[in-house]
């Protein structure tokens, strides 16, 4: 996964938590993020959502996303707007969804037990993963190498 700090603009990383090599955003900076990558040429490489406290982070496994592979007919560009527009979409199925909600709520109320005065908005956390093109190129090689590899 690419480095964000290299592409993006100063004010979002600046609003980013950055964890080791994971940066995270808050929900209201998703969009803004997004759209800043893709201006790049950066693809999606997923996301994941985070409860990040003081003491660690919860992360959400089974609320995270990765954008389908680039398709042999996609060219780069299409395949970097393809990427963001599926994790736009899943942004908002994952706000839509009542049922994950509540199910944050109840996550972050076992949360709160032990960390005293903390508010959700202050724990939620989206961690962005991003893709270059030349990371594309490599993994289609390697991909390239096994099958010759498997035919031999």
């Amino acid at each position: 996964m690419e480095e964000p700090g290299v592409f993006l603009p100063t004010e979002l990383l600046a609003c980013a938590s950055r964890r080791g090599n994971e940066y995270a955003w808050r929900k209201r900076d998703l969009l803004a993020v997004a759209a800043a990558a893709e201006m790049e040429g950066l693809a999606s490489g997923g996301w994941q959502v985070q409860f990040r406290t003081p003491d660690g982070e919860c992360a959400l496994c089974w609320k995270s996303f990765y954008p389908g592979e680039m398709k042999a007919e996609e060219s780069w560009p299409q395949y970097v707007g393809r990427s963001w527009d599926e994790a736009r979409r899943m942004w908002q199925e994952l706000f839509d969804n009542e049922e994950t909600v509540n199910e944050g709520r109840r996550i972050f109320r076992l949360i709160q037990e032990t960390e005293d005065g903390l508010l959700p908005r202050d724990a939620l956390w989206f961690v962005l993963y991003f893709r270059k093109l030349s990371q594309n190129i490599k993994v289609r090689e390697q991909n390239v190498g096994l099958e010759a590899m498997g035919n031999g």
